[in-house]
């Protein structure tokens, strides 16, 4: 390479050496290692696929920190409609996969992609684009556009159907809301009127879902909830009808009782890489994605989970720190979104694993298995390298003026 080639080629490097917040990126490329490390120790053919997808994702990240901040914001609106129609591609034949009756990937020169990952990559940008310099949401009135930006794109998830990942997207939307200024009083009423609405909403889920959520609810108050279509009991004798009850409350547990015991075998200090007898058995379905946790912690233990959630805590820790150093109302936002959706994506994932919430089938950020999963989470991290890194100067005497 020539002097003027080199020359013109290291002010590129330097702007990444320099505008990376290390605070941020070591926590989540730990994450991401020890994830890969779980995934060799239950699914060893699936390693090549996920560093397939870290080098792309890592890469997609530190692109976004090259680029100017006004092409970033540039970006919100056709992002957001290429994630509407990716996630509308999903009915169309010969390019919607349907694995396991939901429909929730699609087919695109032989790679499957999961367009609800990058759903919510895009919602945290249009979202930050939009309120930036806005003052309307602050009225009841004004929260429609936002709230309509969330729920098309929850509702084409919800109609695959992916019940978790739809949820996922609104608990940004009300923290970037909160943090622009919205009242609290207004968003206290649309979460009032959601709760209100959750015993028409529930008879509408699929069967699968209303068993997920018998399985978690405690048992005297199941009895109260309708039946899953499929599982209506038509006899009218009181103790088969018990023992029918307790029948479909074991299937429903099978999952987050084998992973309750393979938790439990880590003990203190685990089994040790490889030699956990539920990961060598196979017997904890799913673990290689959704559950992937309990395979670190029957191999590692209390020990090694105690510094898996201290590395999730560095991560989170520096999230809040930048989206509080920063002064531009739309890269404030932006690392808020990203602090809530990928915080409140662990904290269901890991409750789960421990049955203290229903199991949804949310990953584990870095650390499931999945290509789409993984490049979104690291497309998110982007977001908020570029919203440290490009912040424009802010001469304001307060925020969000």
């Amino acid at each position: 390479m020539s002097a003027e080639g080199f020359g013109s080629a290291q002010p590129g490097f330097l702007r990444i050496a320099q505008a990376v917040d290390l605070r941020l990126l070591l926590p989540a490329a730990a994450l991401t290692g020890v994830g890969l490390v779980s995934l060799a120790s239950t699914r060893p053919d699936m390693v090549g696929q996920q560093v397939s997808g870290i080098v792309i994702g890592v890469a997609c990240a530190l692109a976004l920190v090259l680029l100017p901040y006004r092409t970033v914001l540039a970006m919100a609106w056709p992002a957001w409609v290429l994630a509407v129609l990716l996630l509308c591609a999903v009915w169309i034949p010969g390019l919607g996969q349907i694995v396991n009756g939901a429909r929730r990937w699609i087919r695109l020169g032989g790679v499957q992609i999961q367009p609800s990952e990058f759903a919510k990559v895009a919602q945290v940008l249009v979202l930050a684009r939009y309120i930036r310099f806005r003052q309307d949401h602050k009225t009841f009135k004004g929260l429609f556009v936002p709230f309509l930006l969330v729920l098309i794109p929850a509702a084409l998830v919800v109609l695959q159907p992916d019940l978790g990942s739809a949820l996922l997207l609104v608990p940004s939307l009300f923290a970037m809301l909160w943090a622009a200024g919205a009242r609290p009083t207004h968003l206290a009423l649309v979460v009032a009127f959601g709760v209100a609405s959750i015993p028409a909403i529930y008879p509408l889920l699929h069967p699968y879902q209303q068993r997920r959520v018998l399985s978690f609810v405690p048992a005297q108050i199941a009895p109260l909830l309708p039946r899953p279509p499929d599982e209506v009991n038509l006899s009218a004798d009181p103790e088969e009808q018990k023992r029918a009850e307790a029948r479909r409350r074991k299937d429903a547990d099978h999952q987050i009782e084998r992973a309750e015991v393979a938790i439990a075998a880590g003990g203190l200090t685990g089994a040790g890489w490889g030699d956990g007898r539920m990961n060598v058995g196979n017997k904890v379905p799913e673990d290689w994605t959704d559950f992937i946790y309990v395979v670190h912690a029957e191999e590692w233990g209390f020990a090694g989970t105690t510094v898996l959630v201290l590395l999730y805590g560095l991560f989170f820790f520096a999230l809040a720190s930048i989206a509080t150093e920063c002064r531009e109302p739309a890269a404030r936002l932006m690392c808020v979104g990203v602090l809530v959706t990928l915080g409140c994506q662990t904290c269901i994932n890991l409750l789960m694993t421990m049955r203290l919430a229903p199991v949804t089938g949310v990953p584990l950020p870095f650390l499931s298995y999945g290509r789409s999963a993984m490049l979104g989470a690291w497309l998110l991290v982007g977001l908020a390298l570029h919203a440290k890194a490009r912040e424009p100067r802010v001469f304001s005497t307060s925020d969000f003026d």
